[in-house]
């Protein structure tokens, strides 16, 4: 008895399909001429149609066909409030209409009586909405009339968009069962959306059903290729309906080669990259009929028909794209292309593609659709110039075409100059993108991107790293004419994206890591920037580069990074900024925050040097040791020579910008990490200098040392930093003995000492280990210069350019001045 009442409170009574079925007079634009409240339709859906998509049965007492034939209506109009409504696809609501699909057969049983219009709707709205199961679509798909060709694209292009591509592939292909379709024509409204979905029409207000085959194809070769790339990139094998596939393939170009003469410039572009896209698994044409196919009638048509090389979907794409040039039989310059600059922007990538456009034609549609642009270029939006010029930026054009190149530029420039009520059509994105296209092309001058970003309220307030690098690349190139002009625009950069980091940290469980640790590419490369711009940025800002407390961290991160090139360009840039810092303080400039130089000089120093720069060089230089790589291919050596002349810079042994209680103070700081990194160095120089003359005559060494395909030149570079360290120290000592320092008082003469002592003393046989060799690095630099204490007679590594080069690039100049330390002489002869 209880199981018959509930059976009974489950039922759907005719009236109340027919109260939920005024859900459409709700939603109807066309009828109401604004759109319904959503409070008001929320309240209908809780009143009348609740309760209908809750039904498990229908009460047969009224007209069951009609009933059936209404819930299909409500199913579709319910489908579409979801979407006016946003409505979670984990919310109530859509839960209530997939349940009722989903469960129709044990339930209510309408679906039978369900149009293919309404089935196309359906899919349509809920994979906006957000659904994602598969069983929903599966048993709406199969209400779907193949013989009309808009329900089918509609409906794959709507899986497509939603990214649910396996659908299309495994549902909706196998489900094609060879119908056939014949060309007919129908009014269509001339809205922007429906111009969009329709492309083209042949005709003012008409309308082709071969036009949506088009759309069938695209969609086709995209889900097919995106389902394919996921199968590879999962690593499993999934078996694809492949028969099903090429049935519905040939069958969609056998009717588009029937009818071709109802298609314009603009579908045949569509028609060749969905061809040219096909994956290779699909890229053959076997299976077409050959008894009356029209399309392979059409490749055996080519004079040079060669089946095992033509009969692939690039032959196909070849073709549709002589359709979209040839006017006339021929090719011509003079001839107008049927097609706008934005459809002829998807042409260009496929020029490369299709292997069997040659050279010479190549450059001559590249032309054309250069040119068509110079004729259009006011017609294109600023999306559509960065797409053009992101297609262009993978085609080796010649130099005549550079000036295309700068003229997209600055016409896509000239949108960023745009007045503030048009500035909400500017996306981002696409501005870094064109940041990216500046810097890969190298293009200086650009003025219309330079005062956007210069606007710092165009830039968001949080940004990643990648765009950053993108938008700074960009002005290090069009910015250098006046740098000065970009430090608001830079730091406020680097705050985006030190906030960004911050942000992301806080939502995962690990404490907060400077940018450095983080993300170290970005961070070199924007430091980098900083350099370049002479921008040295605040104090907060390097805190969020540096960090606040102790040594960087090693992170995953920083591990994966190139060593030897992040620590190279780090050098370089700590050592521009200080520079910056003391140019502005003698031009009298205060920093445009505020913050003293002292304390900028201070972080630089404290944070960059001694806890990030040294610790880190000290440590690579251990791990290349160790790994028994070959010194000469890494940029470690690099890093030695730019990490001494940073120590040089900062120490300022001249004494025009520190004091000599500053200057002492530095090469304290300093002198512990340089002395075990010259006991690293001396050791890979050693090894490296015995491998080139090891089994090698006198003639033959130069040759194998000149034989290394990389050449980091560690002996070279471990000279110069040798030099440099030297130097600072006796410099040092000298200027603190000028200024009447005592020499028990000064603490760089210990240091000297100390570092007099270390050239002479036996090195450590390894870094954990207290065993004493008889190797020094005396003795090491010896060898190296040709005079060690062998009978045996040694020539010199270095060549005289050798010696040119390491004395030209040194901050200080090689003399017999007093006292001028033991390594300073091998050069001062």
């Amino acid at each position: 008895m209880l199981s018959r009442s509930l059976s009974f409170l489950s039922m759907v009574s005719f009236s109340s399909l027919r109260k939920a079925a005024e859900l459409n007079d709700l939603v109807n634009m066309a009828e109401t001429k604004k759109p319904v409240e959503q409070d008001v339709l929320k309240d209908f859906l809780k009143r009348n149609v609740f309760p209908v998509l809750q039904g498990t049965s229908l009460d047969r007492r009224g007209n069951t066909n009609e009933m059936r034939f209404l819930l299909g209506r409500i199913i579709r109009d319910a489908s579409f409030s979801a979407v006016i409504l946003r409505a979670s696809p984990d919310g109530r609501f859509v839960h209530y209409i997939t349940e009722c699909i989903s469960n129709d057969a044990q339930r209510m049983r309408f679906l039978h009586k369900m149009t293919t219009t309404q089935a196309t709707k359906c899919i349509e709205h809920l994979s906006r909405v957000g659904v994602r199961d598969p069983k929903v679509f599966s048993v709406l798909v199969s209400k779907v009339d193949f013989h009309n060709l808009k329900d089918i694209a509609r409906v794959m292009f709507a899986f497509a968009e939603a990214d649910l591509h396996a659908l299309n592939v495994h549902v909706v292909a196998p489900l094609y069962c060879g119908e056939r379709w014949a060309l007919h024509a129908e009014r269509v409204q001339s809205s922007a959306a429906d111009e969009k979905h329709t492309e083209a029409s042949a005709s003012p207000g008409a309308g082709y059903n071969v036009f949506e085959a088009v759309r069938i194809l695209r969609a086709l070769s995209k889900s097919c290729r995106y389902t394919i790339d996921r199968n590879h990139a999962r690593d499993r094998a999934m078996k694809l309906p492949v028969q099903s596939v090429e049935l519905l393939r040939n069958s969609i170009l056998d009717f588009i080669f029937q009818n071709d003469f109802a298609l314009r410039g603009g579908h045949w572009v569509n028609i060749a990259r969905a061809l040219a896209l096909f994956p290779p698994e699909l890229q053959r044409l076997d299976s077409l009929d050959t008894a009356d196919s029209a399309t392979r009638k059409l490749l055996e048509r080519k004079p040079s028909f060669r089946p095992q090389e033509d009969m692939r979907c690039t032959a196909l794409a070849e073709m549709a794209l002589e359709r979209v040039f040839l006017a006339g039989g021929a090719e011509k310059a003079d001839v107008p292309l049927d097609c706008t600059v934005e459809q002829l922007i998807k042409v260009l990538p496929l020029l490369q593609q299709i292997p069997s456009v040659t050279e010479e034609k190549q450059k001559h549609r590249i032309q054309r659709i250069l040119f068509k642009f110079r004729e259009q270029k006011q017609q294109l939006s600023f999306a559509s110039l960065v797409r053009l010029l992101n297609a262009l930026r993978n085609m080796e054009l010649p130099p005549q075409y550079l000036e295309f190149i700068q003229l997209i530029a600055e016409e896509a420039g000239s949108h960023l100059l745009t007045p503030t009520e048009a500035d909400e059509r500017i996306v981002f994105k696409d501005v870094v993108t064109l940041a990216t296209l500046l810097a890969t092309f190298r293009i200086q001058v650009c003025a219309g991107f330079f005062l956007y970003i210069q606007k710092v309220q165009h830039l968001p307030k949080e940004m990643p790293s990648e765009s950053a690098v993108s938008l700074l690349n960009a002005l290090a190139n069009v910015g250098r004419g006046d740098p000065r002009a970009c430090h608001a625009t830079v730091t406020a950069i680097a705050r985006s994206v030190i906030r960004y980091e911050q942000r992301a940290v806080a939502r995962g469980p690990h404490a907060a890591e400077p940018l450095v640790a983080s993300a170290p590419t970005a961070a070199d490369k924007m430091l980098r920037v900083f350099a370049l711009l002479e921008v040295c940025p605040p104090k907060d800002v390097l805190v969020g580069f540096f960090g606040e407390r102790g040594d960087v961290p090693r992170t995953a991160a920083l591990r994966a990074s190139a060593h030897g090139p992040l620590l190279f360009d780090l050098t370089r840039s700590l050592t521009h900024m200080v520079k910056e810092v003391r140019l502005r303080k003698q031009r009298g400039e205060a920093a445009a925050d505020g913050s003293e130089d002292a304390d900028v000089t201070h972080v630089l120093w404290e944070r960059g040097v001694l806890r990030t720069v040294a610790p880190l060089l000290l440590e690579y230089t251990r791990e290349l040791r160790e790994s028994r790589e070959h010194a000469n291919h890494t940029y470690i050596p690099f890093a030695w020579r730019t990490a001494a002349e940073m120590a040089h810079i900062y120490a300022d042994v001249s004494l025009e910008h520190n004091a000599l209680a500053d200057m002492q103070r530095v090469l304290a700081d300093i002198y512990p990490f340089a002395k075990d990194l010259i006991i690293e160095m001396t050791w890979l120089a050693k090894e490296l200098n015995d491998r080139i003359r090891h089994g090698a005559s006198a003639a033959r060494i130069r040759e194998r040392y000149a034989a290394v395909p990389f050449k980091s030149n560690s002996i070279q570079h471990f000279v110069s930093a040798l030099l440099m360290w030297e130097n600072m120290l006796y410099q040092g000592a000298w200027q603190a003995k000028q200024r009447g320092a005592l020499p028990e008082e000064s603490k760089v003469e210990a240091i000297k000492s100390d570092f007099v002592t270390l050239l002479s003393t036996p090195l450590p046989a390894g870094m954990e280990c207290n065993a004493k060799t008889t190797i020094t690095v005396m003795g090491v630099l010896r060898e190296i210069m040709g005079q060690g204490d062998t009978s045996v007679i040694r020539e010199p590594v270095f060549l005289k350019e050798h010696v040119l080069d390491i004395t030209t690039k040194l901050p200080f100049a090689i003399s017999l001045v007093m006292d001028p330390g033991v390594v300073n002489e091998f050069f001062s002869e």
